[in-house]
């Protein structure tokens, strides 16, 4: 038998029936994606001709998505056009221009050939003008891990991709107060272009407005799955999402419980049970000062490390009863005079992996 790289299943009748090639579909940034996807929709823009998207691993631990094409089309054009078609995941980080794709002797495309992108262009650097572009390149500097960014440099021609373009949105927005949207970025990848983004009419974040609590929340969508799956299945730790941080030096372990205690106070969905009176559930936020999180200091001194580690997996192991308790406990483990481990384990019903960071910058 010959590994030929297709995939196939097997039918009743006992005929393979043809699905594609294995080494089309690679994993990316935790993303399965199907590189025959951004073929195809590399290959309907006008002014591509020949097209080869391969995931490249120049650096060790940093795959990234490139493709080639030959017939003259602009790279900024074609990776706007490709946000108008394409999850942003899929969207290649580097496109490479090519006069023709290298072939091997048999006519096929030679992927050992195929030059690694130039995320870099210091011949052409031009400093920042303005204060906001000052602003912005260290910004695109510390998301790209670089030493400077010019004003004329392309995000994406250094190494940005989609993943990393939503971190540099999100930090250009919390900085600058902006609402900058991640296709505004793909359009725009330079910032001399970006910056006059900035004050444009629908660029600036209106003033934010509590308002009116209506009587009843519902629970969103992802909420209700959630929920759904705690009484079909009972309380289980399956969905929880903890975190277990050794703390060395001197700590106040009740300054620690009040700051945790004020990071549940001022983040709602932490302090939410979800109740059902009428078999329809919904969200009813406990007030300020009522809620319990399970605040413990643990003495652990003298522990050795195995009844430790199973101490701390009890407690990241924690079934909540989410009609009567709030989605968040908290342990801490007094290991020694200047040694502690902090353990925190909050339900998915009320956090998801982009919550835990500023709940981490709270605290």
């Amino acid at each position: 038998m010959y590994r030929t790289g297709d995939l196939v299943w097997w039918g009743s009748d006992g005929q393979l029936r043809y699905v594609g090639r294995t080494d089309e579909q690679v994993k990316v940034r935790g993303y399965r994606i199907e590189l025959g996807e951004i073929h195809t929709a590399l290959t309907a823009l006008e002014g591509v001709e020949q097209v080869a998207v391969i995931a490249r691993e120049d650096r060790p631990g940093d795959r990234r998505l490139v493709a080639y094409l030959t017939g003259g089309a602009e790279p900024t054009v074609v990776r706007a056009a490709l946000a108008e078609r394409l999850p942003d995941y899929m969207i290649p980080a580097a496109i490479v221009p090519l006069a023709s794709l290298p072939l091997t002797l048999n006519g096929k495309l030679d992927t050992h050939a195929l030059p690694p992108p130039e995320y870099t262009d210091t011949d052409r650097y031009r400093a920042p003008a303005t204060l906001t572009e000052e602003i912005l390149a260290g910004i695109y500097a510390k998301v790209l891990g670089l030493g400077r960014v010019g004003a004329d440099d392309s995000f994406f021609d250094l190494g940005g991709d989609s993943l990393s373009a939503m971190r540099l949105v999100a930090a250009i927005n919390a900085s600058l107060d902006a609402n900058l949207s991640v296709r505004a970025l793909f359009e725009t990848p330079t910032i001399r272009r970006l910056a006059p983004r900035l004050h444009e009419g629908a660029g600036w974040l209106p003033r934010v407005e509590a308002g009116v609590r209506p009587g009843v929340v519902p629970l969103s969508f992802a909420q209700s799955r959630l929920w759904f799956l705690d009484q079909l299945h009972g309380s289980s730790p399956v969905h929880n999402m903890a975190v277990a941080l050794r703390l060395r030096g001197r700590l106040d372990a009740d300054v620690l419980g009040m700051a945790l205690a004020d990071v549940v106070a001022r983040h709602e969905s932490l302090r939410t049970v979800f109740v059902a009176p009428d078999g329809i559930p919904r969200q009813v936020v406990v007030p300020v000062g009522q809620f319990d999180f399970g605040w413990q200091v643990v003495d652990a001194s003298g522990w050795p490390a195995d009844r430790l580690a199973e101490a701390v997996e009890g407690a990241a192991r924690y079934s909540f009863d989410l009609a009567v308790e709030i989605p968040l406990r908290a342990r801490l483990f007094r290991v020694g005079e200047r040694e502690h481990v902090l353990v925190a384990v909050a339900h998915h019903i009320a956090a998801d992996g982009w919550s835990i960071t500023p709940l981490v910058r709270d605290l």
